[in-house]
């Protein structure tokens, strides 16, 4: 954050190195561990403004990855508001691909659950504000709840 707010000139560089950094630490199958959340954060809220389109982007190369692994992301304050902003941006199918991810991840008998998460729940009320397939988010979420 300080390097980008001394030189703002060097901010698509940093981007673009964060990029692959991230990338392939999802290639991998890491994004689940929390130095890869705080990278994918710094990528899509350090580096570009919520308005950005490069944000945009940068976004919507990390979907991929993010769908497949939603839950395990909500372990970590950095990771949700990332997962957050992939939700943003993602299509709906990925969307309902997330939904579909929570699903056996909400409510734990051993464990507490994404529900009772201090962060996990963000993630819930945002699929919840954005996803437009009220079936689907009834069937995975509000039944379990």
């Amino acid at each position: 954050r300080e390097i980008v707010e001394d030189e703002p000139k060097k901010v698509d560089d940093i981007a673009n190195h964060l990029k692959s950094v991230v990338r392939k630490h999802c290639e991998k199958g890491l994004l689940s561990l929390s130095f890869v959340h705080g990278l994918l954060f710094g990528l899509l809220f350090e580096c570009y403004s919520s308005t950005s389109v490069k944000c945009r982007d940068a976004a919507q190369i990390m979907i991929p990855y993010v769908k497949e692994v939603a839950p395990a992301m909500c372990t970590t304050r950095k990771g949700v508001q990332s997962l957050i902003r992939c939700i943003d941006y993602a299509s709906a199918k990925d969307r309902k691909r997330i939904v579909k991810c929570f699903k056996d991840d909400l409510f734990k008998e051993s464990e507490p659950g994404l529900a009772q998460h201090p962060f996990a729940h963000l993630a819930l009320l945002k699929i919840l504000d954005v996803v437009d397939d009220t079936k689907l988010v009834r069937k995975f979420i509000l039944t379990i709840i």
